[in-house]
Parts: structure tokens; sequence; C-alpha cells
């Protein structure tokens, strides 16, 4: 397999990217276990909170306070889950033993405060545009499908930039505003990786979601009658969803923070010699530890 230039090939570099996301999913199933953790302390917390929340004689700025706490709840539980991950990639890529425990107390003593406010602002961003796109709805459903549809892909756009800025955050100690400034660097840059990366991703889980979404079209009485077979279908595309999101962007970072640390290294050379064509892209998946050797960053 090549590892050399990312940059002339994007498209095919994310694919690649998927096939090797989905290939280490293989090989380490017990990275997932802190997102479906996740997803299960979600659904906790709504059913929990939503039918106790006096919704009828809250004044709608009550009601909205109430709606963002939830959102940024589960938001933080969901960043949370993915710093664990980030952190299992980082003993990997640093030499040290993977292990539970050891990913949650780094991500708790480490990175759990900075994770805070980037759940609640991003929490504001969703509020704002759930209350922007019920404005905007129609009774016409061709064209509320159509809405809806646009609004998904912001969603998902923003969900993946902040999980763009979580790397800075795990592997390097950046506060949550200097993450996301170095998420926007990289947004620059990397659009057209960025934007490959949230396609392919939407286009898989789509395809693994197929056959429940037949089943709820052909049958829905079925799929009701079989609902704990339906919500373990949704919490294994939701694990999986947010799994190839945060590891394709955990890649894109890498990829882009490493090309960032050569220049600054070629800037710093009296005879700005460039980088040879041939060498290595640094990945993931490549077992070179490029956090290490590329980054710096100690075990």
């Amino acid at each position: 397999m090549s590892w050399f230039s990312r940059k002339s090939d994007d498209v095919s570099a994310e694919f690649r990217t998927l096939r090797l996301c989905l290939r280490f999913l293989v090989q380490n199933p017990a990275v997932v276990l802190p997102l479906a953790g996740a997803w299960i302390l979600s659904v906790g917390i709504l059913f929990h909170f939503i039918p106790r929340i006096p919704w009828r004689r809250l004044d709608p700025s009550a009601a909205l306070f109430y709606v963002w706490a939830l959102a940024a709840a589960v938001n933080y539980v969901t960043l949370f889950a993915c710093s664990m991950l980030l952190e299992f990639l980082q003993h990997i890529e640093t030499g040290r033993p993977t292990r539970m425990f050891r990913a949650f107390f780094d991500t708790l003593v480490r990175n759990s405060w900075a994770l805070l406010p980037l759940a609640a602002v991003w929490a504001v961003v969703e509020v704002v545009l759930w209350i922007v796109e019920s404005l905007l709805a129609s009774k016409d459903r061709s064209s509320d499908r159509v809405l809806r549809t646009f609004f998904d892909i912001l969603h998902k756009g923003i969900r993946l930039g902040v999980f763009l800025s979580l790397p800075a955050i795990a592997w390097e100690g950046a506060g949550p505003w200097k993450a996301v400034r170095r998420s926007v660097d990289i947004l620059k840059g990397e659009w057209v990786s960025f934007l490959g990366a949230m396609s392919l991703s939407a286009l898989f889980v789509a395809i693994v979601a197929l056959p429940m979404t037949i089943g709820w079209l052909a049958a829905p009485e079925w799929m009701k009658a079989h609902l704990s077979w339906v919500i373990g279908a949704a919490a294994v595309l939701w694990t999986l969803k947010i799994y190839l999101e945060q590891m394709m962007m955990a890649e894109l970072y890498l990829w882009a923070r490493c090309a960032a640390w050569d220049e600054f290294r070629r800037l710093g050379d009296p005879l700005r010699r460039a980088a040879p064509e041939t060498e290595i892209v640094p990945s993931l998946f490549n077992g070179i530890p490029d956090l290490k050797e590329r980054m710096g960053i100690a075990p």
C-alpha cells in the first residue's frame, strides 16, 4: 500500500481512510466501547429528563434553556467518549499499553474541563439551527424534506468540525478555543478532504442503515413489534457513525499537523530544503508512531 502524495489525490485518500478505519475497528473492537456507553448514557439522560420537565408550563426562554441543557449534556457525553477513543489512539501511537481505565482516567484528568465549553457552544449552535429550521418549515412535504436534508448536512458539518478540534485537546493539550482555531485553520487548507470524509462517512452509514429503512417503509408494524431489535440497531448505527467521523477527522488532523510541523522544520533549515516527494505520509494506520516521531508527543 502506498502512503505517498495525499494532497494530489484527496478523494481516493478518503476512501482509503474509510477502509482502514473499518479494518482498525475489526482488529480493535474495544475502541468503540466508550461510544456505545455514550449512546446508552445519552438515551438514559433524554428518557429520564424529557418526561419530567413541565414543558407546557414553561415560557419559551425557559423551554429553550432546557433544550440547550439536554443538548449540552448529550454533547459532553459524546465528546468524552470521543476523547477516550483519541486517548486509545495516542496510547497505540506512543507505544503505551491500551487500557480502558487509563483512557478514561486521562480524559477525566486532562481533557474533561476543555470539553465543557466545547459542548456548551456546540449545543448553542444546534439550538439556533433547530429554531431557524422550525421557522423556515412549511406544510409542503417536498420542500420540507429538502429543508430538513439541508439542516442535517449543516448539523453533520458542525459535528465534524468539533471532532476535528478534539485531537488538539486530547493529543496536544490545547484549550478549547485554541483547538477550535486550529480546526478552522485545517479546514481552510483541507476543505476537500473534510467534505470527502463527511460525504463518505454519511454514505457508508446510509448503506448500512438501508435494511432498517426498508423495514420501516415495508413493514412498520413488524418493526414496532420488534422494537428492542430496532433500538439495538440504532445504537450500533450511532456508534459506527460517531466512530467513523471521529477517526476520519483524527486522521485528517494528524496529517495536517504533521505537514505543518514539517514545514516549520523546513523553514528552520538555512538551506530551505523541501521534503522529498516520496516521504511517507503520516497516518494512524501506517505502523509508524507519527504522534511521537513527527509531532514530538511524549507517551
